[in-house]
């Protein structure tokens, strides 16, 4: 068995429509997990905005974070607002969602992080 010793950094890429899919797949269950928080105030501690995150953790990568709050935060953000009347009306409900947090106190995972991005994507224009 040989073993590599170079350090090559190894890339994986995904075919364009199999990363659509994905995307489009991770943006709709996220989207109905948080709506379904809206809907009975509960959470369970295993959704998607809980485990995974929308941003990566490279904050010196700027365009990669623009490019994941267009791909990801802002299409979550707009599905999510179509069931309000007003933008305030949604961060309202977001912010509901901290408090859950907090009183369930889920310091670990994303939720935190995730849904203050979803808060500032709905305040910029």
């Amino acid at each position: 068995m040989a073993k590599n010793t170079e350090e090559v950094s190894v890339i994986y890429i995904l075919e364009p429509v199999i990363l659509k899919y994905s995307n489009e797949r991770f943006i709709a269950e996220n989207y109905a997990q948080i709506d379904q928080v809206f809907q009975n105030g509960i959470i369970n501690g295993c959704e998607l905005f809980i485990t995974h995150s929308f941003i990566t953790g490279y904050p010196k990568d700027e365009e990669l974070n623009q490019e994941q709050m267009r791909r990801i935060v802002k299409p979550i953000e707009k599905m999510l607002s179509a069931n309000f009347r007003s933008q305030q009306q949604l961060e309202n409900q977001l912010k509901k969602v901290l408090s859950l947090l907090e009183d369930k106190e889920f310091s670990q995972g994303y939720a935190f992080q995730n849904i203050s991005h979803l808060i500032s994507a709905g305040k910029q224009i």
